[in-house]
């Protein structure tokens, strides 16, 4: 039973991994094919968010974020190539979730809240409350269309190949 298992495990690891290199793929594919400038200012949001990610990473490893002597303005001239086509990717997604008619209800995106909730040991109703009242619910359920619309463009890439 334990070969069995780990067997089954292995095996959803693969395809998890091989899910996740196609849909890069996919992804890359997209940006070489649809080259266009993106507004600054959405640049710099995911630069921020990158930032941001960075030092909780860091602060998580234990490091004084306050005392470390990091070069901000270097690591986010660092992080902005892929914030760049982050946000190209984002808008490529969103136009193909738009001109696909793709819509995300509530009870998916409850759903999706649901089960972070429960990844996060978190209360359901507190996570969506403060989704709701900053403007994460709606960005949630903008995220989920375009992960559909990449869903769809793999979908449909698998059927020519």
């Amino acid at each position: 039973q334990m070969r069995e298992a780990i067997g089954a495990d292995i095996r959803r690891h693969r395809d998890v991994e091989a899910t996740r290199f196609k849909r890069s793929q996919i992804s890359d594919k997209l940006l070489a094919a649809h080259q266009f400038d993106v507004p600054e200012t959405l640049v710099e949001d995911e630069v921020g968010k990158s930032i941001n990610n960075y030092a909780r990473y860091l602060a998580s490893q234990g490091i004084d974020i306050e005392k470390a002597e990091i070069d901000w303005p270097k690591m986010a001239g660092e992080f902005r190539p892929e914030a760049v086509k982050r946000v190209q990717r984002s808008l490529i997604l969103e136009a193909i979730a738009k001109k696909e008619d793709i819509q995300i209800s509530d009870v998916e995106v409850d759903a999706e809240i649901r089960r972070a909730s429960r990844e996060q040991e978190r209360e359901f109703a507190d996570v969506k409350h403060h989704l709701k009242h900053d403007g994460g619910y709606e960005a949630l359920r903008a995220s989920m269309a375009q992960d559909r619309a990449l869903e769809l463009v793999l979908g449909a890439a698998a059927v020519r190949a």
